[in-house]
């Protein structure tokens, strides 16, 4: 597996474009900008959540004959098999895919790169868009839900043996959430690590403010920018290399959705005995949903190859 950065640029009529859409207004931006060049034979949208403000997107896409799936956020399954029925039809031609990840759940997203393998090459290529977007300043009202349940994402599960843990969290803006994490998963020693915009210095203050009490008990605090997806795969490559020579590494990942893709893929990357990547679920049925308006200048995009 091989990942490059990518520069947005409008797709073209030959790209296939998936994408989901739901309660923040930017789970529909790139599709917006891209509504000239799409069709019912190029495009595959999933509905998770139908926003008023979205009214006009969905009058275009039923212009178009653009098949919309209804979907909920556990369905994994579901998802799965659309997108293979989508992606088989194009298995003998030379296209580019691209999916915007924005507004997807976790459970969806991280599982694109690995499912994506036996349909890429060097003439197919796949890349993910992530439009940033504009979260709550008060991060003391930053909305929580605790967590509903932990699960084993990628790797293996570890052995119960007498060595040294070494446990990777990502930190966001909902501190509370990462406490109750920490309080669940007792990490002997532990390593955080955040994202932040490098053109944006508040975003790298905000997030220290937010996560002082955490990065302060951290053995390790690791900033990463966001705009450079391939540096933080390498970076987060390099501490795990380091970590595993002195024991198991378990990666919990958590905050803006590339270090959570980034952090996911590390143990598939690395492919070694002793990592460990646990998603911990948000407590869907008590969680105050934000809109999150698209910040139209910062979208981040990868490419993988095979």
């Amino acid at each position: 597996m091989t990942i490059n950065n990518r520069r947005y640029k409008k797709l073209k009529e030959s790209d296939l474009f998936i994408c989901a859409l739901g309660y923040e207004t930017r789970s529909w931006f790139l599709l917006e900008q891209n509504l000239l060049t799409r069709n019912k034979e190029n495009t595959l949208i999933f509905c998770l959540e139908k926003h008023i403000q979205a009214n006009n997107i969905f009058e275009e896409l039923a212009k178009k004959q653009i098949k919309i799936i209804e979907s909920k956020y556990n369905e994994v399954n579901i998802w799965k098999n659309q997108l293979e029925i989508f992606l088989q039809s194009y298995s003998n031609k030379n296209i580019d895919i691209h999916f915007d990840y924005s507004s997807m759940p976790r459970s969806w997203y991280c599982s694109f790169p690995l499912m994506l393998s036996k349909f890429i090459n060097e003439e197919k290529k796949s890349s993910f868009w992530y439009v940033s977007g504009n979260y709550p300043s008060e991060y003391s009202n930053y909305p929580s839900a605790g967590i509903d349940s932990i699960s084993v994402f990628s790797g293996l599960s570890l052995p119960v043996v007498d060595i040294k843990r070494f446990h990777i969290i990502g930190l966001g803006y909902d501190y509370i959430r990462t406490e109750t994490m920490i309080s669940i998963i007792e990490p002997e020693s532990l390593i955080s690590c955040y994202a932040y915009n490098p053109l944006n210095t508040k975003t790298k203050e905000n997030a220290l403010i937010a996560n002082k009490r955490i990065i302060d008990r951290s053995l390790i605090s690791a900033a990463l920018p966001i705009d450079n997806f391939s540096g933080i795969i390498d970076k987060l490559c390099e501490l795990v290399y380091d970590l595993k020579q002195n024991g198991q590494v378990i990666i919990v990942p958590d905050g803006p959705k590339p270090l959570i893709m980034a952090m996911s893929l590390i143990p598939d990357i690395i492919n070694k005995d002793g990592i460990t990547c646990l998603h911990i679920s948000r407590n869907s049925i008590h969680y105050n949903k934000v809109n999150v308006d698209p910040r139209k200048n910062e979208i981040y995009g990868f490419q993988i190859l095979y």
